[in-house]
């Protein structure tokens, strides 16, 4: 014999409550609905013996639980066969919620060794990673949501590859901290999206600001509308500061050095400029070549406007500034 939740049955509000040694779900009259008893070992149902199960009603295709063990939830999917890949439970103060892994021992196994793990833990007693709070230690506590890569079990350590690495969390002190590579933006609007980058591989050890594209990581860049250009600010490893452009078209990825620089301030606060310099009209940095005889730049003829000319029959610079009407220089050897 199973029980029928109906949709408000489903909707309401279910109690977890302590009844001496006894962990009990209780609905919203309080009416014990099911639950595990230590002290016999047995799990216990409302009107339905021990191994029944409570099913949920496939018009709102509820997801239903059952204690396994106490103090820990595992949470039965509708579809059949049921896969029970997600579990929640409690230990040492700090809650935890994981999909498509299980604890067991003071160990962490995937369900199915082909698909990534999820894991949100809220450490509440204990610092992030199990380490010890404030103010006898320096781990903040918090909720983090952690990743595990597909493979062969059992999961690794905190933050390891093959173990639960950061994706998210936030500390007691409302600081986010993200995980990966890139932070996107989608706006109100169809792409090209924006995103914070930062990355410290060999390929792009950088953090940008960028437009229409995003870092794969492994030297590869790609973007959102191959039509549209890319173009991202940032700051290298060195601390120099960097503009780069990528036309529109092209393939649709690239490595760095795919990347035009048209910009940069070194640490020391030298200015580097691929094009011109506009001040106001007046133009500075500006760099043409001739051939033949000297003559002036081309251009503009705006006061305070300075070109550098390269005569390569000459073979020599000239330092040109347009003043009071008239083009004035000095040779450059």
């Amino acid at each position: 014999m199973g029980v029928e939740w109906t949709r408000e049955a489903a909707n309401a509000l279910l109690r977890q409550t302590n009844n001496g040694d006894r962990v009990e779900i209780r609905d919203s009259a309080g009416s014990v609905a099911f639950g595990f008893d230590p002290a016999s070992g047995a799990g216990f149902f409302k009107e339905v013996n021990a191994q029944a199960q409570i099913n949920a009603r496939a018009d709102v295709n509820l997801i239903h639980s059952f204690l396994e063990n106490a103090g820990k939830i595992t949470f039965e999917s509708a579809d059949t066969p049921r896969t029970d890949r997600t579990c929640m439970f409690e230990k040492d103060g700090d809650f935890y919620l994981a999909v498509n892994a299980e604890y067991s021992s003071g160990q962490w196994n995937r369900k199915d060794p082909n698909k990534c793990a999820y894991l949100l833990v809220v450490w509440s007693k204990h610092g992030i990673d199990g380490g010890t709070p404030p103010p006898a230690g320096s781990a903040p506590t918090g909720p983090v949501w952690y990743r595990c890569v597909a493979g062969s079990n059992p999961i690794g350590g905190w933050q390891a590859v093959g173990g639960w690495e950061t994706g998210l969390f936030m500390d007691e002190y409302r600081n986010l901290v993200l995980g990966g590579i890139n932070l996107e933006v989608d706006g109100s609007s169809a792409p090209a999206h924006g995103r914070l980058t930062h990355c410290n591989d060999a390929y792009a050890p950088v953090t940008i600001i960028q437009r229409n594209s995003w870092y794969n990581a492994g030297d590869s860049w790609a973007r959102d509308d191959g039509n549209a250009a890319s173009a991202a600010w940032g700051i290298n490893a060195d601390g120099n500061l960097f503009y780069w452009f990528r036309a529109a078209g092209g393939s649709a990825t690239w490595n760095t050095a795919g990347w035009a620089a048209r910009a940069t301030i070194d640490h020391d606060g030298n200015l580097w400029v691929k094009g011109n310099v506009d001040m106001d009209g007046a133009f500075l940095g500006e760099y043409q070549t001739q051939s033949g005889a000297w003559g002036n730049p081309s251009g503009p003829t705006t006061n305070g406007r300075i070109v550098t000319v390269y005569n390569s029959t000459q073979g020599a610079s000239r330092l040109y500034v347009y003043s009071n009407g008239a083009w004035r220089y000095v040779s450059l050897t």
